[in-house]
């Protein structure tokens, strides 16, 4: 009886299916070599996909922020025909400065938005765990810094820097990071290992210390405006202490980051909601300080309409000696159908040597 129960266990028989799959996959190298292939080509086009992201997405925010300090003057491009000369200048209206200022704060909220959107799903339909009063300060002060940070270095510092120099400060964002990283994984032994990974800390941190060196002795700023870029740059890296703490970290790290990663959907329900608060009036802030605030937030529904562009160029007159290739054009063509020129009557203004201006309606 014995012998025939053990034989009709075959549920309790060893599952020889795994074995016979890897000598079947081992009887086919074309296909293991294929799949090699294959998992290549996706790795190096997710790649390619994140890189080129990552560029439209850099060079499209800096495209932004560069028209929205204000009275600041462009060259006019080649469609309107006019001479590739730096006399000629063109200047945005302040409605279309405010809504460039309008899709940067779109650019802020969007993701915002999706972060309170996915914390508020997962705490309805998932179980979900209140984190301690510490972690959530943590959070809230490491957030608002970073919010700040974001805020002073797009709205302020970018606009009044070249757009190179605007790019190259973008390689500064992980200086608190970098030295947190050092701080945890330095080794002091007497190994290859220890002395390969302190190396690469130390290297990290020149690497992000280089920058603000090379602003310093090649790029012309005054004191307030390279203050403000290095205290924007040290908030915003605050953002990302979280994914440099590891087990040789001190131990409260290490608690607050456990606390954090278990009540984390619960945490940024609300610290998503609050950076956006705090984003919208720190811009209020930076517009009121301008004088533009009550143009700013009343005329939001006309901010993305038509807008005029004012084209100058130094008025022509050979009594003052100024080249007659410096003359306005006769003829200039606009880039919409609906686009007008109106020349102001500048009779009176030339004598006086006023510039005379073109607007583009």
């Amino acid at each position: 009886v014995l012998v025939e129960e053990k034989e009709t266990r075959a549920w309790d028989l060893f599952d020889e299916s795994a074995v016979e799959k890897e000598h079947l996959a081992d009887e086919r190298p074309a296909f293991n070599k294929t799949v090699k292939l294959l998992k290549l080509i996706v790795y190096l086009s997710t790649f390619g996909i994140v890189l080129l992201c990552a560029i439209v997405s850099k060079g499209t925010l800096l495209f932004m922020t560069s028209v929205i300090e204000k009275d600041r003057k462009f060259k006019p491009c080649n469609i309107s025909r006019m001479d590739r000369d730096e006399t000629y200048f063109v200047q945005l209206s302040e409605e279309e400065r405010h809504s460039w200022i309008w899709c940067l704060l779109f650019v802020f909220f969007v993701p915002e938005i999706l972060s309170a959107f996915r914390g508020a799903r997962l705490c309805i339909f998932k179980r979900y765990e209140t984190p301690k009063c510490t972690s959530f300060a943590m959070v809230f002060f490491m957030e608002s810094l970073h919010a700040t940070g974001l805020f002073i270095i797009v709205f302020i510092v970018f606009p009044q820097m070249d757009v190179m120099v605007a790019l190259s400060l973008t390689n500064a964002v992980c200086l608190v990071p970098s030295f947190l990283n050092a701080f945890c994984s330095w080794n002091s032994q007497n190994d290859y290992r220890s002395w390969l990974n302190n190396i690469l800390c130390l290297s990290v941190i020149v690497g992000q210390l280089s920058t603000f060196m090379w602003l310093v002795n090649y790029v012309s700023l005054n004191i307030p405006m390279y203050s403000l870029a290095v205290v924007s740059v040290i908030c915003i890296s605050c953002g990302w202490w979280e994914n440099f703490v590891n087990d040789n970290s001190p131990r409260c790290l290490k608690i607050l980051k456990e606390d954090i990663g278990e009540s984390k959907n619960f945490i940024y329900l609300f610290i998503s909601l609050w950076k956006i608060i705090l984003i919208f009036t720190l811009v209020v802030i930076y517009m009121f300080a301008n004088g533009d605030m009550e143009t700013f937030l009343r005329h939001f529904p006309t901010s993305f309409d038509r807008h005029n562009l004012t084209a100058t160029w130094p008025y022509t007159n050979e009594r003052d000696g100024i080249p007659s290739t410096l003359k306005p054009p006769n003829r200039v063509t606009m880039v919409f159908e609906r686009t007008e020129p109106f020349f102001p009557n500048n009779s009176r203004n030339s004598r006086a040597g006023f510039v005379p201006v073109l607007f583009l309606r």
